[in-house]
């Protein structure tokens, strides 16, 4: 799954809209629209504002999960 597939999942599952996640990450609603198409994608700035807004790791937001043995 893609970044833009991620973010769009956490943003449904916290019912958040494009322009309540760009307030709450710093960005505007311009870019976060440009990342959830997948027409750019987030610097790690923006990856560890996105994820603190969406309460999870930049790890789970990247698709890097870890499980545990």
């Amino acid at each position: 799954m893609e970044i833009n597939e991620r973010i769009r999942m956490l943003m449904d599952c916290k019912h958040l809209t494009q322009k309540e996640l760009a307030n709450l990450s710093g960005i505007t609603e311009a870019s976060m629209s440009k990342y959830l198409s997948g027409e750019r994608t987030p610097r790690i700035d923006v990856i560890v504002n996105l994820a603190n807004a969406l309460g999870v790791t930049t790890d789970e937001l990247i698709g890097n999960d870890i499980e545990d043995d």
